[in-house]
């Protein structure tokens, strides 16, 4: 009992204040919870509460439900997240090679065109 008490409560907390600072971090702890108040919230359902068995099976396909889109949503965040930052590394790793090639090439010729000038007398 005190479990549902302090899920409850710390529900509050989470809907009340923002203890994290993005608002992904916020949306998923409070995913996270609601996933796990309702796991607990299931559990007196397997005891003998309810005496038909077949219902107790019917709720055990729920929480096993609410266990796997647990799972799968947060490895969904989790694959995005990585995703988007790999892919926004090799972005940053992949274009500054080009960029710095442009540049030393343009230097190059300069050089050379600044070589020509001198050997031919000019400025």
């Amino acid at each position: 009992m005190f479990l549902f008490y302090f899920q409850t409560g710390y529900m509050i907390y989470l809907g009340e204040t923002t203890p994290l600072s993005s608002l992904t971090d916020q949306r998923m702890d409070f995913f996270n919870e609601f996933a796990v108040m309702a796991s607990i919230y299931t559990l007196p359902l397997f005891t003998d509460y309810v005496p038909e068995h077949e219902t107790q099976y019917s709720i055990g396909w729920a929480s096993i439900s609410i266990a796997y889109i647990h799972i799968f949503v947060n490895w969904g965040v989790i694959t995005y997240t990585s995703g988007k930052q790999m892919l926004q590394k090799c972005k940053q790793k992949y274009c500054k090679t080009p960029d710095k090639v442009k540049i030393s090439v343009a230097l190059q010729l300069n050089n050379q065109t600044e070589v020509q000038a001198v050997n031919e007398g000019g400025p």
